[in-house]
């Protein structure tokens, strides 16, 4: 699989070299924004192409070296760590998948960093918000806030709360 898709990204990669516009985009886009385009398009192919070989690698070494079942065994003696019981199935699963989640997280991290704050700034794409962004998120965080604080003790509350009506009561007060 990895052989074939790369066989097809070699071959759109050649295609992206091609300097001239095709004749079906002509009159459809300026040759200056052909340009730019194609020159986003072959740094992502690039960066593609390394991305997928470290990953090919690193998955292969894993299958290869048995980390998946080390790891399934590790796992179990996590959620004993944690004063749980190892032999529930579904708890050592959610350790396992959680494990891989933090693992793959945790590698694929630098090739989201570099595709968005190298490849995407080079182009022009990231341009983090403008000068405006922490009156937008303080907006969207009061918008939420006021949401949540009208949603919650009419909608989200009685969902897990069983509430009933208070009566008055002054006797403790001395009213």
């Amino acid at each position: 699989m990895y052989i074939f898709e790369s066989y097809l990204d070699l071959r759109q990669h050649t295609a992206l070299k091609l300097p001239t516009l095709p004749k079906s985009l002509e009159g459809v886009i300026s040759q200056e924004k052909f340009e730019k385009s194609r020159a986003y398009s072959l740094d992502k192919s690039h960066f593609h192409f390394v991305h997928a070989f470290v990953t090919i690698v690193t998955d292969a070494t894993i299958l290869y070296f048995r980390v998946l079942p080390w790891f399934w065994k590790k796992s179990g003696g996590l959620v004993t760590l944690a004063g749980l019981n190892a032999e529930n199935e579904i708890l050592h699963t959610l350790a396992f998948l959680a494990g891989l989640m933090i693992w793959s997280q945790t590698t694929d991290l630098p090739f989201s960093l570099y595709s968005t704050f190298v490849i995407e700034a080079r182009h022009g794409f990231n341009k983090k918000g403008g000068p405006y962004l922490a009156i937008y998120l303080w907006a969207f965080m009061f918008g939420l806030s006021l949401v949540m604080l009208t949603i919650y003790p009419i909608l989200i509350a009685p969902l897990f709360n069983k509430f009933t009506p208070e009566f008055e009561y002054y006797g403790t007060l001395g009213l």
